[in-house]
């Protein structure tokens, strides 16, 4: 700290007690600050963006619902990432279960210490002597403002290593408890994002090399002391950013919060150099902004990194002018500053459209009605833990990493930043899903040999061109094309044959199923009447449910149900071989 005869170099010093005389304006201010804050962060995760999330989120989300019980498996992470998931487990351990699906959870609880971060500085900027007025526009900056509502909407470890570091400034003071539990909240903090201690390093290098810590040792003895932790802080800096070996994982930060972060932070760097205090805060802010330039994940950890620097130079250069401004107006301006930002973050937010079912409870009926029985599923860890979280049986999930048999499912999500994992290489395509954030994922199924064997093929095309001309079935034109070509599951062809000999059907279509190819072999039928009866009312003719009940293995049918005007009935995949005769 500095010595007390440059108090007057501290201008939150010197307007502190000049802030005094208007009492509204110590408190009012931060605290509207702090409820603005609390109210974009709350609208923030009720109107969560549908980004995908990155192949390193993914995995820490899925290491997050380990660490609250999930039986999702190992998830491959380093360290300070585990760390990270195990205290924002217990983050989200206060949201309420069911609400969100694990991916958004995860973000949720992101977004709640991205809030604790805004709240702890506060205390922090009061320590530092700084009025209410400054004190608000700091929380403002870090609690308010778009980019810094996106920044904590990341799924990362800084999310929950920026609060710690925060903690152990405001717990920082004499007394040799109130140091070590400030230590403890640093070495936390340190561990979780190394990125961080590279920062706390840049500090503490520049309070040695000044003098600040403490002028006993002598002018060599501080200077090579300063030169080593910074080089050390350099080190560990070049280490966790861009694609380091401590980066560790994060989501992509778009380009406009990068310009964003970056001006405001050469302009405070510029503006808070003239004010001595904050000079050793300027060291790390600035190591923070070269990080921020290295593309890779480390941008985001650099950004959320720097915020809280950037708002004690913001709250100090504003306290410098603020004995240029009317002692009325130095509370008012940035509560409305604040009020302006909170307006603008609302208004920027994301707001969802109406979105279709969600992709869990959709693979489970996809799984259900078109995969056999049993079926075991591979899918990578987030997938297993959003299916785990829907009902899916974690009996039956596997990691990617695991053998896959023949009659295994498999299904392959599109992660921004992952290693492409092929295209069903050992399998067939059954369905492409517009999976988490608009992310396709591929589910694959067993080879089913009879929609590629050209004999029957031949077979389906003979028998199809024969069923087409059936006075029994009066068919659409879509359907009637699909039969002639040879791309109707043999099972639908016999069931309708023997059908069509003493009723007559009206068939619409031959169905794909959700999200199934185009070219796929067609194992469902619309049927919209039977005898003239309609069949799309919820009973249906109760003679062809209780016909196709009776049915004996391979053609019990795994979905009968009213369906787009019709009786929609249809069959698991791979297709029995050797149906249609010879």
């Amino acid at each position: 700290m500095p010595e007390e005869g440059r108090s007057a170099d501290r201008p939150c010093d010197v307007v502190a007690g000049l802030m005094r005389r208007v009492p509204a304006g110590g408190v009012l201010a931060p605290a509207l600050a702090v409820a603005a804050a609390a109210v974009v962060h709350v609208l923030a995760a009720l109107h969560l963006d549908t980004r995908a999330p990155t192949d390193g989120e993914a995995r820490l989300a899925a290491a997050v619902y380990a660490a609250s019980g999930g039986a999702v498996g190992p998830v491959p992470l380093p360290l300070p990432d585990l760390l990270a998931a195990r205290q924002l487990a217990a983050v989200t351990a206060l949201v309420p279960t069911g609400t969100w699906a694990v991916w958004a959870t995860v973000q949720v609880g992101a977004l709640v210490c991205g809030l604790l971060t805004a709240v702890l500085l506060w205390p922090v900027l009061r320590r530092l002597g700084c009025g209410g007025g400054p004190t608000a526009l700091g929380i403002a900056l870090v609690g308010v403002t778009p980019p810094a509502v996106a920044l904590h909407s990341a799924v990362t470890g800084a999310a929950v290593a920026v609060p710690w570091l925060l903690l152990a400034a405001v717990l920082a003071g004499r007394g040799w408890l109130r140091r070590l539990a400030a230590g403890g909240a640093v070495v936390i903090a340190s561990l979780t994002a190394p990125l961080v201690a590279a920062a706390v390093l840049a500090l503490a290098a520049h309070a040695v090399l000044d003098g600040t810590v403490s002028r006993r040792p002598g002018r060599v003895v501080r200077v090579g002391v300063g030169m080593v932790m910074a080089v050390a802080a350099v080190a560990l800096a070049v280490a966790a950013t861009g694609h380091g070996p401590l980066v560790g994982v994060a989501g992509p930060l778009a380009s406009r919060v990068v310009v964003t972060v970056l001006a405001a932070g050469v302009l405070l760097v510029v503006a808070g150099w003239r004010i001595r205090w904050v000079r050793p805060l300027l060291s790390p802010t600035v190591l923070l902004l070269a990080a921020l330039l290295v593309p890779g994940p480390g941008r985001t950890v650099a950004a959320l990194a720097a915020l809280p620097f950037l708002a004690v130079v913001l709250a100090a250069v504003a306290e410098a002018l603020a004995v240029r401004v009317p002692g009325w107006l130095r509370w008012p301006l940035p509560a409305l500053a604040g009020g302006a930002a909170a307006v603008g973050t609302v208004l920027l937010l994301p707001v969802p459209g109406r979105g279709a079912e969600p992709a869990p409870s959709l693979l489970l009926g996809l799984m259900d009605e078109q995969l056999p029985p049993g079926t075991t599923l591979h899918a990578d860890a987030l997938d297993r833990a959003e299916l785990i979280e829907a009902g899916f049986p974690a009996a039956r999930l596997r990691s990617l990493g695991a053998p896959v048999t023949a009659v295994d499912a498999v299904l392959l999500a599109t992660r921004p930043g992952a290693v492409p994992t092929g295209s069903c290489a050992a399998g067939e395509l059954r369905a492409t899903l517009p999976w988490w954030g608009g992310a396709p994922a591929e589910l694959c199924g067993a080879m089913d040999p009879v929609a590629t064997d050209d004999a029957e093929r031949t077979g389906r095309i003979r028998i199809g061109t024969a069923l087409a001309g059936n006075r029994g079935l009066q068919l659409g034109p879509d359907a009637a094309e699909l039969l002639t070509s040879g791309r109707v599951d043999p099972r639908l062809m016999i069931v309708l044959s023997v059908l069509a000999t003493s009723h007559t059907l009206t068939v619409s279509d031959f169905p794909t199923a959700p999200y199934e190819p185009a070219d796929s072999l067609r194992r469902q039928v619309l049927v919209g009447s039977v005898d003239g009866l309609p069949t799309d009312d919820t009973a249906g003719p109760a003679f062809l449910r209780e016909w196709f009940a009776g049915q004996h293995a391979p053609f019990v049918p795994a979905v009968v149900r009213v369906d787009d005007g019709g009786l929609l009935v249809g069959y698991r995949a791979p297709t029995p071989a050797g149906l249609l005769p010879g």
